[in-house]
Formats: structure tokens, C-alpha cells, sequence
């Protein structure tokens, strides 16, 4: 059950490019949140909204979230220092289906944020394919390693790993059917390439989607996707959802 907290900031380490690495701690840490929720944090006393962020990791009693500075609000949370202390609600949303063995992961630019707790509590389970546009944009890839059973590092412009996105990696290897589940979370076109790549090969695929929240509880109504059954909010009734759910996958 979520919860409204004050967590303190115990370290912002500054990772490649504008990517952020927030950890936070709190004597009211919630402990049984799982990979795929989310939290909700104030990034500055100035905004009246919180923003969603996923669990990166979680810990030794500490939250990790990893982000990108894109706006004010996250230019503002990267500003904070060591000490200060911020509201937070969480957690948040569906988790991702526990795999019961070997699964493909897929991650397209900040989406390795919910795939990397997904992977380090599977820890050498996940054969994972992460994609970006440049070198730059990837990180932590030593980390990414060692929970991995298999990393595959994808760059459109070819700067790093193999040259393309993750998807096209992940069909590259593997010509066949992957007998393997997916789990995928990055940019909407992304999602919905791999949502009818698997449904076309007849393989389980669970997707998280990325989408603007106000409340993060489903009372605002300002983050609906259209699924089979009408229309349902992101953060309560995902971020996870199965690929045949979505509509236009």
C-alpha cells in the first residue's frame, strides 16, 4: 500500500550526460515495492505537482531513481543537496510479472531505469538489449553487466555496441523465436514495435508505459491509454500492461 513520506537525500551522482543517479532514505522506507512501480517526488517546493519516477533499485534501506534533467522539474531535483529532504509517494502503480526463468529485456534511453530493478531482482536471469541514440546516452553499463546473464548495448548512430536499436539487436540474435518472455519499457514507438513483434510470434510481452502523471493514483484521469477493455489509467492500472491489452499494438 502506498504511503506519503519525507525521505532524506543521501547522495545525486552525476552519471553520463545529463542522466542523475538519486538516492534516497527515510525511517518510514517502504520495503515491499517491486520492479515496475513508481514513486512520486516532490523535486522542488515550488511545484505544486509531484513527478513520477520508477524504482531504480531498492536496497539496505535506500531508493535509487535514476533520471534525466529534461525540464525544470528535474533541473530543480538535481539541484537539491545531500541532507535535504522531500515528499514522496509510493509505491505506486502495477509491478512487472515475476519471470519464472530466462526473459529478453528491452531498453530504450531512460526506460533502463525500470528495467534495471527488474533485472537485479532477477538477478542472471535477463538477456537484456539496451538501446540509445549515442554512446553518451548510455549508462551504467559495468552495473548493467553484472545482473545481466546477457547485455547487448545497441546505438542508432553506431558509436557503441552494435548499430541500430534494441529491437533490431534483439531480432538480429535471435533469427528464430525467442521460447522467452518480454519486458520492455522506453519511448511509446518503441513499445509498440516490439508489442507487435511479440504478439506476431506469439510470445508473452509485458510493456511499461511512460506517460505524464498529476496524482499518480488514478484520480485525475490525465494519463488514460486506450486498452481492449476501454479506457484505463497508466499509473493505477499499470504502468505494466500486457502487449495484446493496448490498443494500436
Amino acid at each position: 500500500m502506498h504511503r506519503l513520506f519525507k525521505a532524506r537525500i543521501v547522495q545525486t551522482t552525476v552519471l553520463s550526460g545529463s542522466y542523475r543517479l538519486l538516492t534516497l532514505s527515510s525511517e518510514e522506507y517502504i520495503r515491499h515495492c517491486e520492479a515496475g512501480q513508481f514513486f512520486m517526488l516532490q523535486t522542488g517546493s515550488e511545484f505544486l505537482l509531484k513527478r513520477p519516477f520508477s524504482i531504480f533499485s531498492h536496497r539496505g534501506g535506500l531508493l535509487y531513481f535514476l533520471y534525466c534533467i529534461r525540464g525544470k522539474g528535474t533541473k530543480r531535483l538535481s539541484e537539491l543537496r545531500e541532507g535535504d529532504f522531500i515528499e514522496v509517494l509510493g509505491p505506486l502503480g502495477k509491478a512487472y510479472p515475476k519471470p519464472a526463468g530466462d526473459f529478453i529485456a528491452l531498453a530504450g534511453g531512460s526506460g533502463i531505469a525500470s528495467i534495471y530493478c527488474l533485472l537485479e531482482d532477477n538477478k542472471g536471469k535477463g538477456h537484456l538489449f539496451y538501446g540509445a541514440k549515442e554512446k553518451g546516452d548510455i549508462v551504467l553499463a559495468d552495473s548493467l553487466e553484472k545482473v545481466s546473464k546477457v547485455l547487448t548495448i545497441a546505438t542508432e548512430d553506431g558509436s557503441l555496441g552494435v548499430k541500430g536499436n534494441a529491437l533490431e539487436a534483439l531480432c538480429s540474435k535471435y533469427q528464430g523465436d525467442p521460447p522467452m518472455p518480454i519486458y520492455a519499457c522506453g519511448p511509446k514507438q518503441m513499445l509498440m514495435a516490439v508489442s507487435r513483434w511479440a504478439l506476431d510470434k506469439g510470445l508473452p510481452c509485458y510493456i511499461s508505459l511512460e506517460e505524464h502523471m498529476a496524482c499518480g493514483v488514478g484520480a485525475c484521469l490525465s494519463c488514460v491509454v486506450e486498452t481492449r477493455e476501454g479506457l484505463k489509467g497508466i499509473c493505477k492500472d499499470g504502468p505494466i500492461f500486457s502487449a495484446g491489452e493496448i490498443i494500436g499494438a
